[in-house]
């Protein structure tokens, strides 16, 4: 089983920046998204809804990271950004 430190070697030179701010991005845009939102919204909706999009975020650039030459991963991080 290959670690996660030798599968981000496989990753494009150009992907690792893009891969590395895309979590503080994905922390701090969905915080404020819910934050914006929250006048329509009760605090458990407001909860839950950004737990779905950091879970799709989180598993979106795991899948990136696993397979950098299948563009499902991003597709779904992007979907989690959404």
């Amino acid at each position: 089983m290959r670690s996660l430190r030798s599968s981000c070697d496989g990753m494009t030179r150009s992907a690792s920046p893009l891969w590395t701010a895309a979590w503080p991005a994905g922390l701090v845009l969905g915080i404020a998204a819910e934050w914006l939102a929250r006048s329509s919204q009760t605090l458990p909706e407001a909860g839950a809804d950004l737990a779905v999009g950091w879970t799709l975020i989180g598993c979106g650039l795991l899948a990136w990271l696993r397979r950098p030459q299948s563009r499902v991963g991003l597709l779904t991080a992007l979907t989690g950004f959404a």
